[in-house]
């Protein structure tokens, strides 16, 4: 795997610069989150300060919506709710998104994605979106041992970072699923965000990555061609990669529905061995709370699954 050619960018304004969490451009200005300050700060196209936001939430995440002219925020200690700003940077609407995550999932990233008009929700182990009716759609499950961490839509392609093996990777893909580059991460830097500039077409590919090394914060400028492989420009390999896709899914929704019945199974063994066992009614009761806990819990996994199924069909509709 080749590694990630980085250019460094040296005119980024360095007061507080440190505190910067995340950014995100809409065409002629970048907004960079700093959550310990309750700010937003926005840049110009040359990276020099133009102004800053005094906010009522320390936003930690942040996209923008060409479409509607609005930006996405998710609060850094408030990750269930998804706020939408004008672009005044005022609070609008919001969204609860902790009904269709899986439990202990956490938020990485968030984007907007002009291909689906849809905001794009990176957990560490799924992608979600959400359309603007509130509805939610699985976009992808990690089924590798790898922890999502960005998503870049674009044209024809899209970028996905992961942490794969203590290692950052970055994979492009065509829009129907095929791997057409991959790419390590050099070690020195960690990824924080990704955002497309107004210098890209269908062959060049040009981004700022935000990151960190040695404990600082910088800024970088990456350029990738693109060439797709001949298996994309012939059109043979993307429906397998879709099929296998959805099979993987298909099989991830398997294996999570068996072992929730295992967990339904024991807690009917539970209930017998309490009912054998309690010396008063208290112990039952305290026996049937627990049990209840349980269930909603399932229940909340099941919901999920079913939006897993849900995509699927959607995605074969659509076919």
């Amino acid at each position: 795997m080749n590694e990630l050619q980085l250019e460094l960018i040296n005119d980024l304004p360095k007061q507080r610069h440190s505190l910067y969490q995340n950014m995100t451009f809409d065409g002629q200005s970048f907004y960079l989150t700093n959550p310990k300050e309750n700010a937003i700060v926005m840049l110009d196209e040359q990276f020099q300060f133009v102004k800053e936001y005094h906010m009522n939430r320390p936003y930690q995440l942040i996209c923008y919506n060409k479409k509607k002219d609005c930006f996405y925020a998710v609060d850094m200690n408030q990750s269930e709710y998804i706020y939408q700003l004008n672009h005044q940077l005022e609070e609008m609407n919001y969204f609860c998104i902790s009904e269709y995550k899986e439990p202990y999932a956490k938020i990485m990233n968030i984007t907007y994605s002009e291909n689906h008009d849809a905001l794009i929700i990176v957990f560490d182990n799924q992608m979600i979106e959400m359309n603007d009716n509130g509805e939610v759609f699985l976009l992808s499950q990690n089924l590798n041992q790898e922890s999502y961490h960005c998503f870049l839509d674009f044209g024809l392609y899209y970028i996905v970072i992961v942490w794969h093996k203590d290692q950052q990777c970055l994979y492009l893909f065509h829009q129907d699923g095929c791997l057409i580059k991959q790419f390590c991460i050099p070690c020195d830097y960690k990824i924080i965000d990704i955002v497309l500039t107004s210098h890209c077409d269908q062959q060049t590919l040009e981004f700022l990555i935000l990151a960190v090394k040695n404990c600082r914060l910088c800024l970088l400028r990456c350029v990738i061609c693109i060439e797709p492989c001949s298996c994309c420009k012939e059109n043979c390999c993307m429906i397998p990669c879709i099929e296998k896709r959805v099979c993987d899914i298909l099989e991830s929704i398997a294996l999570q529905e068996t072992a929730l019945s295992h967990i339904i199974n024991a807690e009917g063994e539970k209930i017998q061995k309490a009912i054998d066992i309690a010396t008063d009614v208290c112990d039952l009761l305290k026996i049937d709370q627990s049990v209840n806990q349980t269930i909603t819990q399932v229940m909340l996994l099941e919901n999920v699954l079913y939006s897993k199924l849900q995509a699927i069909l959607q995605e074969k509709e659509c076919r």
